[in-house]
């Protein structure tokens, strides 16, 4: 459910974004709360090279 909420979240905040990211963007400075209740911030990854978010929206539904 956490995952959930996480997803949904992460995705409308994309989506109110003036611009879509194009290759090369910078973060997008966001954060939310992990499964154990600790913020994490996207930038925090900004030291790396590379950055990739996977979801999975079925998992764990059933579906």
């Amino acid at each position: 459910m956490k995952l959930k909420c996480i997803f949904a979240w992460l995705a409308s905040a994309l989506a109110l974004s003036a611009a879509p990211l194009k290759s090369g963007d910078g973060l997008p400075k966001l954060e939310g709360k992990n499964q154990d209740g600790k913020v994490v911030k996207l930038e925090a990854g900004n030291g790396h090279k590379w950055l990739l978010i996977f979801t999975y929206p079925k998992a764990l539904t059933g579906g």
